[in-house]
């Protein structure tokens, strides 16, 4: 099942995404956010960074809360050079314009609004000089970047999403994540929050996890910090390595997968037509058909299930859009949170006459929504 789902997902992906070029095909390295011009007095108040990790893939979803320390500003931030070589063009680059997704306060930066710093430009125009691009990466400069508009002492939120491929090395896979580092920014990172999901890996293949956490399951690997200056780089080697291409006949019974999408058949193509970040989770049925559900739909089956006994949460889940969702709200199941990347399946699977209780909580201190479900039925979808 796990080899059939992580196929699907990269059918998924691969249709609407490009990969990444970077060095040698092997090295791969993904950092947070950086600074550009004019953010002096901006803060990182929160990151949240959220992994779903495959054999020759990683899917990454960055959540910021900044802080506009200072007065009313126009603020240069962006996403560094992560093993791509940006091209001598003033906005991004036709073959990186579908490897990420840029979300400001829900809405989407444009990508004729998201450009090539002009220092970069010229490193990288004709007669590309290696040395100076090399020390222009090791500044932390944005390879590319976004102007925000932050009013006195404003803030405001960031997502950030994006795909890369695996690192290889010889013998094994790795996934390497570089946290934003507070050092670059106005003052520390009150709170992060990292979460690498293990979606297409068996736990037998995990080979090490740096640095060590206490939060750690078989599928899912945790870490938390408080005021932090870190600088840590979460470092997950899983077997891998090179490895020879698919043979014939494992690419014809990839070919040969029925495929539904919210509990209807449709074509394979209408399942890699699907938006890559609207995908809720996916399962194989016992008759092999592979069945994609989406996050929108997960929501609007979540608020039928509780109309009666929960109209005001109804109308509520009802009007809710996926990326608020995402961004704003945590689901607590029978007294313990589920983790970010299982919280629709949970949903999904939670019928009527199973809800013992449901309430839905304002937290004061992070702005966030939790979402307190006490059920019959004990599910594992723990953090």
């Amino acid at each position: 099942m796990m080899r059939i789902t992580s196929r699907l997902i990269f059918l998924l992906y691969m249709s609407t995404l490009s990969f990444v070029s970077y060095s040698q095909g092997i090295q791969i390295d993904v950092k947070g956010i950086v600074p550009g011009k004019q953010a002096e007095n901006i803060q990182i108040v929160e990151q949240r960074i959220s992994a779903n990790v495959y054999r020759d893939y990683s899917y990454v979803e960055c959540y910021y809360h900044l802080r506009n320390t200072g007065a009313e500003v126009e603020a240069e931030m962006g996403l560094p050079i992560m093993n791509f070589v940006a091209a001598s063009q003033n906005n991004v680059n036709l073959y990186d314009r579908n490897n990420f997704e840029v979300l400001v306060n829900n809405r989407h930066i444009s990508y004729r609004n998201i450009y090539i710093p002009k220092t970069l430009r010229e490193i990288t125009g004709s007669g590309s000089n290696k040395k100076a691009l090399v020390r222009y990466y090791k500044k932390n400069m944005p390879g590319y970047a976004w102007r925000i508009y932050f009013p006195q002492e404003g803030e405001l939120q960031i997502v950030v999403k994006y795909k890369l491929p695996a690192g290889k090395a010889q013998s094994f896979n790795y996934f390497s994540y570089q946290l934003a580092q507070s050092a670059l920014w106005k003052g520390k990172i009150e709170r992060s929050e990292i979460s690498v999901n293990l979606a297409g890996i068996n736990p037998d293949w995990l080979l090490s996890v740096s640095p060590k956490t206490k939060e750690q399951s078989p599928q899912n690997i945790q870490w938390h910090y408080k005021n932090t200056e870190s600088k840590d780089n979460i470092l997950i080697k899983y077997k891998g390595g090179f490895v020879k291409q698919r043979n014939f006949s494992e690419e014809k019974a990839s070919s040969s997968i029925s495929y539904l999408l919210n509990n209807k058949k449709v074509s394979r193509k209408k399942i890699e037509k699907q938006k890559k970040t609207e995908v809720a989770f996916v399962k194989k049925l016992e008759n092999g058909e592979v069945n994609v559900f989406t996050k929108g739909f997960v929501l609007k089956a979540f608020a039928n299930v509780i109309s009666e006994r929960f109209p005001e949460a109804k109308k509520r889940f009802e009007k809710l859009d996926t990326y608020k969702f995402d961004t704003n709200y945590n689901l607590i199941l029978n007294g313990k949170r589920v983790n970010r990347n299982q919280v629709y399946e949970a949903l999904y699977e939670i019928d009527s006459p199973s809800i013992k209780s449901l309430e839905l909580k304002e937290q004061s201190d992070s702005g966030r929504t939790e979402v307190i479900l006490e059920t019959k039925k004990f599910a594992t979808y723990g953090a």
